[in-house]
Protein backbone atom coordinates (compact mmCIF):
# COMPACT_ATOMS: atom_id res chain seq x y z
CA UNK A 1 0.00 0.00 0.00
CA UNK A 2 1.42 3.36 -1.02
CA UNK A 3 2.00 6.12 1.51
CA UNK A 4 -0.75 8.75 1.47
CA UNK A 5 1.92 11.46 1.60
CA UNK A 6 4.00 10.06 -1.25
CA UNK A 7 5.09 12.69 -3.77
CA UNK A 8 6.75 12.12 -7.13
CA UNK A 9 10.08 13.76 -7.92
CA UNK A 10 8.39 15.81 -10.64
CA UNK A 11 5.83 17.16 -8.16
CA UNK A 12 8.58 17.86 -5.63
CA UNK A 13 10.59 19.76 -8.23
CA UNK A 14 7.54 21.86 -9.08
CA UNK A 15 7.06 22.76 -5.41
CA UNK A 16 10.74 23.71 -5.14
CA UNK A 17 10.41 25.94 -8.22
CA UNK A 18 7.41 27.66 -6.62
CA UNK A 19 9.53 28.66 -3.59
CA UNK A 20 13.15 28.89 -4.75
CA UNK A 21 14.53 30.75 -7.75
CA UNK A 22 17.26 28.11 -8.12
CA UNK A 23 17.26 24.39 -7.37
CA UNK A 24 21.06 24.11 -7.38
CA UNK A 25 21.27 23.10 -3.72
CA UNK A 26 18.65 20.36 -4.02
CA UNK A 27 19.16 16.67 -4.69
CA UNK A 28 16.75 13.74 -4.83
CA UNK A 29 18.83 10.63 -4.14
CA UNK A 30 21.98 9.61 -2.31
CA UNK A 31 23.75 9.24 -5.65
CA UNK A 32 23.56 12.95 -6.44
CA UNK A 33 24.30 14.42 -3.00
CA UNK A 34 26.29 17.63 -3.38
CA UNK A 35 28.02 17.98 -0.04
CA UNK A 36 27.40 19.51 3.37
CA UNK A 37 25.02 22.27 2.26
CA UNK A 38 22.89 20.01 0.10
CA UNK A 39 19.13 19.92 0.71
CA UNK A 40 17.79 16.47 0.02
CA UNK A 41 14.14 16.07 -0.96
CA UNK A 42 13.11 12.44 -0.89
CA UNK A 43 10.08 10.18 -0.49
CA UNK A 44 9.19 7.03 1.43
CA UNK A 45 12.44 7.16 3.42
CA UNK A 46 12.15 5.43 6.78
CA UNK A 47 12.76 7.25 10.05
CA UNK A 48 16.00 5.29 10.58
CA UNK A 49 17.27 5.85 7.04
CA UNK A 50 16.54 9.56 7.34
CA UNK A 51 18.71 9.67 10.46
CA UNK A 52 21.40 7.52 8.88
CA UNK A 53 21.64 9.74 5.83
CA UNK A 54 21.93 13.05 7.63
CA UNK A 55 24.38 11.79 10.27
CA UNK A 56 26.48 9.83 7.79
CA UNK A 57 26.77 12.49 5.12
CA UNK A 58 26.82 15.47 7.49
CA UNK A 59 24.27 17.25 5.33
CA UNK A 60 21.93 19.82 6.80
CA UNK A 61 18.43 18.95 5.59
CA UNK A 62 16.35 15.94 4.62
CA UNK A 63 12.80 16.87 3.58
CA UNK A 64 9.76 14.70 2.92
CA UNK A 65 6.14 15.52 2.25
CA UNK A 66 4.00 14.63 5.27
CA UNK A 67 1.33 16.10 7.56
CA UNK A 68 3.48 19.20 7.39
CA UNK A 69 3.48 19.57 3.63
CA UNK A 70 6.62 19.88 1.53
CA UNK A 71 5.69 23.41 0.46
CA UNK A 72 5.60 24.58 4.09
CA UNK A 73 8.94 22.92 4.79
CA UNK A 74 10.46 24.58 1.75
CA UNK A 75 9.16 27.99 2.84
CA UNK A 76 10.82 27.50 6.23
CA UNK A 77 14.03 26.43 4.53
CA UNK A 78 14.02 29.54 2.36
CA UNK A 79 13.59 31.72 5.46
CA UNK A 80 16.60 30.29 7.28
CA UNK A 81 18.60 29.99 4.06
CA UNK A 82 18.31 33.76 3.71
CA UNK A 83 18.92 34.59 7.38
CA UNK A 84 19.48 31.66 9.73
CA UNK A 85 19.26 33.91 12.81
CA UNK A 86 15.51 34.15 12.20
CA UNK A 87 15.12 30.59 13.46
CA UNK A 88 16.21 31.75 16.92
CA UNK A 89 13.60 34.51 17.06
CA UNK A 90 11.14 33.57 19.81
CA UNK A 91 8.28 35.19 17.84
CA UNK A 92 8.90 33.13 14.70
CA UNK A 93 5.65 31.58 13.43
CA UNK A 94 6.41 28.11 12.12
CA UNK A 95 2.77 27.15 11.57
CA UNK A 96 1.23 30.58 10.81
CA UNK A 97 -0.54 30.58 14.17
CA UNK A 98 -0.37 32.42 17.49
CA UNK A 99 2.81 31.78 19.46
CA UNK A 100 2.80 31.28 23.25
CA UNK A 101 6.11 32.01 25.01
CA UNK A 102 6.83 30.85 28.56
CA UNK A 103 10.18 31.78 30.20
CA UNK A 104 11.64 29.38 32.74
CA UNK A 105 14.71 29.02 34.93
CA UNK A 106 16.88 26.07 35.95
CA UNK A 107 14.91 25.35 39.12
CA UNK A 108 11.37 25.96 37.87
CA UNK A 109 8.94 23.05 38.06
CA UNK A 110 8.70 21.52 34.58
CA UNK A 111 5.06 20.55 34.91
CA UNK A 112 4.07 24.09 35.88
CA UNK A 113 6.14 25.59 33.05
CA UNK A 114 4.46 23.35 30.49
CA UNK A 115 0.98 23.97 31.86
CA UNK A 116 1.54 27.75 31.69
CA UNK A 117 2.45 27.40 28.01
CA UNK A 118 -0.09 24.77 27.00
CA UNK A 119 -3.22 26.33 28.49
CA UNK A 120 -3.05 29.63 26.51
CA UNK A 121 -2.31 27.53 23.40
CA UNK A 122 -5.52 25.56 24.09
CA UNK A 123 -3.74 22.21 24.30
CA UNK A 124 -5.50 19.44 26.21
CA UNK A 125 -2.78 18.34 28.61
CA UNK A 126 -5.05 15.93 30.51
CA UNK A 127 -6.14 13.85 27.54
CA UNK A 128 -4.28 10.53 27.29
CA UNK A 129 -4.01 10.63 23.51
CA UNK A 130 -2.06 13.91 23.71
CA UNK A 131 0.34 12.86 26.47
CA UNK A 132 3.15 12.71 23.92
CA UNK A 133 2.97 16.52 23.63
CA UNK A 134 3.65 16.85 27.35
CA UNK A 135 6.42 14.25 27.19
CA UNK A 136 8.18 16.06 24.33
CA UNK A 137 7.88 19.43 26.07
CA UNK A 138 9.18 17.96 29.34
CA UNK A 139 12.23 16.48 27.64
CA UNK A 140 13.07 19.73 25.86
CA UNK A 141 12.66 21.79 29.04
CA UNK A 142 14.79 19.32 31.01
CA UNK A 143 17.58 19.53 28.44
CA UNK A 144 17.67 23.32 28.83
CA UNK A 145 17.57 23.12 32.63
CA UNK A 146 20.16 20.37 33.12
CA UNK A 147 22.15 19.38 30.02
CA UNK A 148 22.80 22.77 28.41
CA UNK A 149 24.26 24.46 31.53
CA UNK A 150 26.26 21.33 32.40
CA UNK A 151 28.08 21.44 29.06
CA UNK A 152 28.40 25.23 28.85
CA UNK A 153 31.00 27.37 30.62
CA UNK A 154 28.59 30.32 30.77
CA UNK A 155 26.82 31.52 33.89
CA UNK A 156 24.12 34.07 34.70
CA UNK A 157 22.44 33.59 31.33
CA UNK A 158 18.94 34.78 30.45
CA UNK A 159 16.01 32.48 31.13
CA UNK A 160 15.22 29.76 28.63
CA UNK A 161 11.95 29.88 26.68
CA UNK A 162 9.30 27.27 25.99
CA UNK A 163 7.54 28.26 22.76
CA UNK A 164 4.28 26.59 21.72
CA UNK A 165 2.26 27.07 18.53
CA UNK A 166 -0.85 25.15 17.44
CA UNK A 167 -2.51 25.17 14.05
CA UNK A 168 -5.52 22.88 14.28
CA UNK A 169 -6.38 23.28 10.60
CA UNK A 170 -2.95 21.98 9.61
CA UNK A 171 -3.15 19.23 12.25
CA UNK A 172 0.15 20.31 13.80
CA UNK A 173 1.72 21.61 17.00
CA UNK A 174 5.21 23.11 17.22
CA UNK A 175 6.99 22.82 20.56
CA UNK A 176 10.35 24.58 20.90
CA UNK A 177 12.83 25.36 23.62
CA UNK A 178 15.35 28.16 23.25
CA UNK A 179 18.28 28.38 25.65
CA UNK A 180 21.02 30.99 25.88
CA UNK A 181 23.96 28.63 26.37
CA UNK A 182 24.61 27.58 22.78
CA UNK A 183 26.20 24.33 23.94
CA UNK A 184 24.14 21.93 21.82
CA UNK A 185 26.00 19.55 19.49
CA UNK A 186 23.46 18.94 16.72
CA UNK A 187 25.10 15.86 15.25
CA UNK A 188 25.77 14.30 18.65
CA UNK A 189 22.06 14.62 19.37
CA UNK A 190 21.33 12.84 16.09
CA UNK A 191 23.84 10.11 17.00
CA UNK A 192 21.97 9.51 20.26
CA UNK A 193 18.67 9.29 18.40
CA UNK A 194 20.13 6.96 15.78
CA UNK A 195 21.56 4.67 18.46
CA UNK A 196 18.05 4.15 19.81
CA UNK A 197 16.29 3.75 16.47
CA UNK A 198 18.70 1.58 14.47
CA UNK A 199 17.54 -1.61 16.22
CA UNK A 200 13.98 -0.43 16.89
CA UNK A 201 13.02 2.33 19.29
CA UNK A 202 10.61 0.29 21.36
CA UNK A 203 13.19 -2.47 21.89
CA UNK A 204 15.78 0.10 22.97
CA UNK A 205 13.28 1.68 25.33
CA UNK A 206 12.34 -1.63 26.93
CA UNK A 207 16.01 -2.55 27.40
CA UNK A 208 16.88 1.00 28.55
CA UNK A 209 20.13 0.44 26.70
CA UNK A 210 20.95 3.95 25.50
CA UNK A 211 20.92 5.99 28.67
CA UNK A 212 20.73 9.73 28.16
CA UNK A 213 19.85 9.40 24.47
CA UNK A 214 16.44 7.91 25.21
CA UNK A 215 14.74 11.28 25.69
CA UNK A 216 15.92 12.66 22.36
CA UNK A 217 14.93 9.42 20.67
CA UNK A 218 11.45 9.68 22.18
CA UNK A 219 11.08 13.18 20.70
CA UNK A 220 12.04 11.88 17.25
CA UNK A 221 9.61 8.97 17.58
CA UNK A 222 6.68 11.41 17.65
CA UNK A 223 7.74 14.19 15.27
CA UNK A 224 6.81 15.02 11.73
CA UNK A 225 9.77 17.42 11.53
CA UNK A 226 12.71 17.89 13.88
CA UNK A 227 14.66 21.16 13.71
CA UNK A 228 17.92 21.42 15.66
CA UNK A 229 19.74 24.75 15.72
CA UNK A 230 22.72 26.31 17.48
CA UNK A 231 24.75 29.50 17.42
CA UNK A 232 27.76 28.25 19.40
CA UNK A 233 28.15 29.84 22.84
CA UNK A 234 25.16 32.10 22.14
CA UNK A 235 21.92 30.11 21.95
CA UNK A 236 20.33 26.82 20.93
CA UNK A 237 16.84 25.97 19.72
CA UNK A 238 15.23 22.58 19.26
CA UNK A 239 11.81 22.45 17.62
CA UNK A 240 9.56 19.41 17.39
CA UNK A 241 6.70 19.71 14.90
CA UNK A 242 4.14 17.12 15.88
CA UNK A 243 0.79 15.78 14.66
CA UNK A 244 -2.31 17.00 16.47
CA UNK A 245 -5.94 16.02 16.02
CA UNK A 246 -5.33 13.95 12.88
CA UNK A 247 -6.26 10.37 12.06
CA UNK A 248 -4.25 7.38 13.22
CA UNK A 249 -3.73 6.51 9.57
CA UNK A 250 -1.92 9.80 8.94
CA UNK A 251 0.18 9.46 12.09
CA UNK A 252 1.24 5.94 11.09
CA UNK A 253 2.36 7.15 7.65
CA UNK A 254 4.33 10.23 8.71
CA UNK A 255 7.43 10.80 6.58
CA UNK A 256 9.97 12.45 8.85
CA UNK A 257 12.12 15.47 8.02
CA UNK A 258 15.23 16.81 9.76
CA UNK A 259 16.71 20.31 9.60
CA UNK A 260 20.08 21.32 11.05
CA UNK A 261 20.59 25.08 11.56
CA UNK A 262 24.14 26.08 12.50
CA UNK A 263 25.45 29.62 12.97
Amino acid sequence: MSNIFSLSQADAQKKIADVFSSADKFCYSQADLKGHNCYMVTDNMSAVDCLGLIRGRQITNVLQNSIQGLSDKLSFLKLVDYKLEDFFNKDLQLLNADVVIQPFGMKDDRGEVIEQAFLPADLEIDMTKYQYLFQVAAELVMNAQIDAPKISTKSNVAKSLLVVEKNKNKGLVAISVIDHYGSLDCYKMLENIYAAHKDGFRDSMSKNSIGAGLGSAMIYEFVDSLVIGVIPDVMSRVTAILPYGVSEKKINQIQKSIHIIKG
